[in-house]
C-alpha cells in the first residue's frame, strides 16, 4: 500500500488529501471512496477523468445522496488532480 496527495477544489472540495491506494485499486479510484468517506456522499455522476495539466491528471464528479426510492439527490460537484508518476 502507498499513499498520494490528492489536490481537490470546488463548492465541496477538501483542500490537499492523503489517499491510500492498494494495489488492486487505480488512483482515481481511492481518491474517490476516499472523498465519498470523508464528506459522507456518494459520486452519482463520475468521477469521469477531465485530462492531464500541468503534471496532473484532473477528475470531475457529482456528489450526491442515494435516495431509498432510486437514484440519487445531488448536492454538489467536486474536482479532483493526481500528480503524475515521475
Amino acid at each position: 500500500m502507498r499513499t498520494i496527495t490528492v489536490s481537490t477544489w470546488g463548492k465541496m472540495g477538501l483542500g490537499e488529501i492523503r489517499v491510500r491506494v492498494d494495489e488492486y485499486a487505480s488512483e482515481s479510484q481511492s481518491a474517490a471512496r476516499s472523498i465519498e468517506r470523508r464528506t459522507g456522499l456518494e459520486f452519482c455522476g463520475g468521477p469521469r477523468h477531465d485530462g492531464t495539466s500541468q503534471g496532473s491528471c484532473h477528475y470531475h464528479g457529482t456528489l450526491g445522496e442515494h435516495l431509498r426510492t432510486g437514484g440519487y439527490s445531488v448536492v454538489g460537484e467536486i474536482w479532483f488532480a493526481i500528480g503524475l508518476p515521475r
